[in-house]
C-alpha cells in the first residue's frame, strides 16, 4: 500500500515488543528511532502531595492564546533536543524545528491539545483529556536559561489543577528513554512507570 501510494517513511510503533516482531520489522528494512516511556499518576495523590507542601511557587501560570503562538514557537524551537524527530535521519534539522513549531500551533487551536498552559517567555505545557478519565500531558519544557527555578513543577500543578477541573482521575506522560532529566524530574513529582513502546521507522 505503502508503494503504491508512494509513500517515503513509514513509522510502526509497539507497546511492549517481542523479539520476533522487532526482527520481523528489521529484516524488512526498519530501524529503531525511539524508546519511549509512560508515566502515569493518579490526580489525587498528586493533589494531595502538593497541598502537604510547605513552599508553594511563586511563578505565575497563564492560558495561552492565539496572541502568545509567536512567543511559543520561538522558545520551542530548540526545546526537544532528546525528540526522535532529532534523532531519525529521515527528518533535517529544520524540519524537526518546524514540526514542533507546527504542533505548538495545532495544540493553541485546539486541534491536538485542549490547553496550552505557560508561564510567559519560560515555559509552558499542553494538556489533552482522553477517554476514561485519563488526561494526556503531551510535552512540557522550560527555557534552559529558566530551569532549575522549579518552573517546570509549577507548570505541572497548574496542569494537574486543570485536569482535575474537569474530573480527570489519573494523567500520563511520555518521555524518551536517553532523557534522563525528564525520567528524574517526573520520579521525583510521584510518577510510576507504567509501561514502554519502541518506535521503527523505515524509509522507503
Amino acid at each position: 500500500e505503502a508503494e503504491n501510494n508512494k509513500y517515503d517513511y513509514i513509522v510502526c510503533q509497539l507497546e511492549s515488543p517481542k523479539a520476533e516482531t522487532i526482527r520481523l520489522l528489521e529484516s524488512k528494512g526498519f530501524y529503531l528511532s525511539d524508546v519511549g516511556v509512560i508515566w502515569l499518576i493518579n490526580v489525587d495523590e498528586y493533589l494531595s502531595m502538593f497541598e502537604r507542601e510547605e513552599a508553594k511557587s511563586v511563578a505565575v501560570v497563564t492560558k495561552a492564546s492565539i496572541e502568545s503562538l509567536k512567543n511559543l514557537q520561538g522558545i520551542i524551537r530548540p526545546m526537544f533536543p532528546n525528540s526522535r524527530f532529532y534523532s531519525d535521519p529521515f527528518f533535517s534539522q529544520d524540519e524537526a524545528d518546524n514540526l514542533h513549531m507546527e504542533w505548538m500551533k495545532n495544540s493553541i487551536m485546539g486541534k491536538v491539545a485542549d490547553v496550552v498552559l505557560q508561564i510567559p517567555g519560560k515555559g509552558f505545557v499542553t494538556c489533552k483529556k482522553k477517554e476514561n478519565k485519563i488526561g494526556e500531558i503531551i510535552l512540557i519544557g522550560v527555557v534552559e536559561e529558566f530551569r532549575g527555578r522549579n518552573l517546570g513543577k509549577s507548570l505541572m500543578d497548574a496542569s494537574v489543577t486543570w485536569f482535575s477541573d474537569y474530573f480527570v482521575k489519573s494523567i500520563r506522560v511520555k518521555t524518551q528513554l536517553k532523557n534522563v532529566d525528564a525520567m528524574n524530574f517526573y520520579r521525583k513529582l510521584g510518577f510510576s512507570i507504567k509501561n514502554y513502546d519502541m518506535t521503527f521507522s523505515l524509509v522507503m
